[in-house]
């Protein structure tokens, strides 16, 4: 998974759209986390194995979560039904109060929502904004976001140790940006921060992890950045999830609508 400030930026403001919403002034991501005074001696080559082993892999996913979006001083959410086939596209339906208010159709190179509210809507073309910003995309990062995937590789001057009952690994990767990543004592991952050259951050957290057949997936996802004078952020509540089940994913436009973007 290449990792990507400037793509997680565009993928928040993607969803931001698509919820009817800009994003966030405060958030902590810090959560509760079991202390115990028993806690193993891992190395750091077993912590590395688990941070590479967290990611889950799918063919088909769809659930349905409650998700908040937030930027500067304004938030706003409501309840998303998220329908994706691994690196094809990503369907989403934005509900309140039982209604849907929007709908988002995102491909590797483009991404579309309507705004039913408004009666018009948006036309994003990807390709042209990641190579004008030289951003290295890769469309499974958005999908991973969504999963509470998370961007690893083994690397270079890794550092660990036990505090408050968490494992802390942390290490730079090729390209200089520093991860650290926190284990809770049940061994899975429940904070990562990444920082680079620039000093603009991600900050992401994990928690209420529940299996599904073979997978065992964070039901609470919380992504923020911090670049400059800006925060932006979004959370994820997932209250079902489903994999490997195909679905429809109807999208179409209205064609008395009217295209803002």
């Amino acid at each position: 998974m290449i990792f990507s400030f400037a793509l997680f930026k565009k993928i928040s403001f993607l969803i931001a759209i698509a919820v009817s919403i800009t994003i966030f002034a405060a958030c902590s991501t810090s959560k509760k986390t079991a202390t115990n005074t028993e806690m193993k001696n891992l190395s750091i080559s077993q912590l590395q194995q688990m941070v590479a082993g967290h990611n889950v892999d799918f063919d088909w996913f769809s659930g349905k979560a409650r998700v908040i979006v937030r930027r500067d001083q304004e938030r706003i959410g409501g309840t998303i039904h998220i329908r994706m086939q691994k690196n094809q596209f990503i369907w989403l339906s934005i509900q309140k109060l039982g209604f849907e208010v929007a709908r988002a159709y995102i491909r590797p190179d483009s991404a579309f929502v309507i705004d039913r509210f408004n009666r018009d809507y948006y036309a994003e073309n990807l390709t042209d904004y990641l190579k004008e910003y030289h951003v290295p995309f890769a469309f499974d990062e958005l999908q991973g976001l969504l999963l509470g995937n998370i961007p690893y590789e083994k690397g270079k001057k890794p550092r660990h140790r036990i505090e408050e009952g968490n494992y802390y690994l942390s290490q730079q990767n090729s390209q200089k940006l520093f991860f650290e990543y926190v284990l809770g004592s049940d061994q899975k991952i429940n904070r990562v921060f990444v920082r680079d050259l620039q000093e603009r951050k991600v900050f992401s957290s994990l928690g209420d992890y529940q299996s599904s057949g073979e997978r065992n997936i964070p039901h609470n996802i919380e992504h923020f950045i911090e670049d400059r004078n800006e925060t932006v952020g979004m959370e994820i509540d997932y209250s079902s999830v489903e994999f490997d089940v195909k679905k429809n994913v109807p999208f179409e436009v209205p064609s008395h609508y009217t295209r803002i973007q």
